[in-house]
């Protein structure tokens, strides 16, 4: 950030944390928060009789004030209109080989996709990025399914779509200053045409997928209306893999695909469950969860849903917090998604968390449940060092 004109802050340098020297443009240097920079929050000393009273969207880029208006339109209303859109040829995927299966060994995939934040920028993370760490965690996810062949039988994997693939708009103020795309371009033409090519790469060495999604809250609407960017994302995905609902598959490539590829209820709830082989799988995006990283408030929700919701579940999926991590509820177990972004400034700064880029991919035998947990690094890791 050094160096760099926000309001009539210009930066001079580093302080401790989140914190920056700035000097306003009247010659007072004070340390201030980066969020309050970066979000237009602080616009100068208060006392030179020109900062702190322009308001936000008058101040943002006329490109800008568009995107906001913008994001105000029926999500409904897109989703009704995306089986408009026409659609290109594809070449379906190879059918895989099975695997092995030692002793008859059989196991079930499961990935989970969440907190992609197409669209969001950061001094390592843009729409360019999100959709090169897609395709480094299919490549991944690839090769260890393959590995696992070696041992097990393999011909199924279930996609959990885990809500915030988008980073939206408007969620909090300031944000239209930190996206590279508005909502609708990050929904229909970005994540959704990445996370297309994520499946189609996975039907290479899966012979079945079913994919599972739920919303998460950076997508909501701000007029307080129920709809939801990740779900407008979810219904372009399944049109560019399926095609219309008229018509299901609408090309020989598309009818290939079809056998191979379901979607269950979108939208159709905040949460979804999935039962593979005999085990319950509870789907969340993890907003619901209040206090501490896996802290008593985690203990304390996941215990009322035990009861609360209808299915049985044995596991609970979530995200949200951009940390990889997983707890044990007496009998069933909690798993925290990480995120594929980095240097996310606000979650470190407001909530002390960071970790590196990170996706879970499981597999479950019918006996046990899940036998293997593999976190899927994005990018470089390193050993911390003081």
């Amino acid at each position: 950030m050094v160096g760099q004109r926000l309001g009539l802050w210009t930066v001079l340098r580093h302080e401790h944390g989140g914190h920056w020297v700035a000097r306003c443009d009247c010659g007072t240097e004070r340390v201030v928060r980066g969020s309050s920079l970066r979000q237009g929050r602080s616009k100068g000393c208060g006392h030179c009789g020109q900062s702190n009273k322009e308001p936000l969207r008058e101040r943002a880029p006329a490109d800008r004030s568009t995107l906001i208006r913008r994001q105000n339109v029926d999500t409904q209303a897109v989703i009704d209109a995306i089986h408009e859109l026409p659609l290109i040829d594809l070449a379906p995927p190879r059918m895989p080989a099975v695997g092995v299966g030692k002793d008859n060994a059989e196991e079930i995939a499961v990935l989970h996709i969440s907190d992609v934040q197409y669209g969001k920028v950061t001094e390592s993370y843009s729409s360019d990025v999100a959709r090169e760490r897609l395709l480094q965690l299919a490549a991944h996810a690839m090769r260890i399914i393959d590995v696992r062949k070696r041992a097990a039988k393999i011909t199924e994997l279930r996609l959990y779509l885990g809500g915030d693939i988008i980073e939206g708009q408007t969620i909090f103020k300031g944000q239209a200053y930190r996206i590279d795309a508005p909502v609708y371009v990050q929904a229909i033409h970005g994540a959704s045409a990445s996370l297309a090519k994520v499946v189609l790469q996975l039907l290479q060495v899966v012979q079945r997928i079913q994919v599972f999604c739920v919303r998460g809250n950076h997508g909501r609407d701000d007029d307080g209306s129920p709809g939801n960017w990740d779900n407008v994302t979810y219904e372009m995905l399944k049109y560019r893999l399926l095609g219309g609902d008229d018509v299901p598959g609408g090309s020989t490539g598309r009818s290939e695909i079809a056998r191979r590829l379901s979607f269950q209820d979108i939208g159709k709830t905040w949460y979804a469950v999935d039962r593979v082989y005999d085990w319950g799988n509870l789907i969340v995006h993890g907003d619901q969860f209040r206090g501490a990283f896996l802290g008593n408030g985690f203990r304390t929700r996941a215990s009322g849903w035990i009861d609360s919701i209808p299915e049985a579940w044995d596991y609970l999926w979530f995200g949200h917090f951009h940390q990889h991590g997983a707890m044990v509820l007496n009998r069933r177990v909690l798993l925290a998604n990480g995120t594929t972004e980095s240097d996310n400034d606000y979650a470190q700064e407001s909530f002390a968390a960071t970790g590196d880029p990170t996706q879970r991919l499981a597999f479950f035998n019918r006996k046990y449940g899940i036998v293997a947990d593999c976190p899927i690094y994005l990018g470089m890791r390193h050993p911390n060092r003081k």
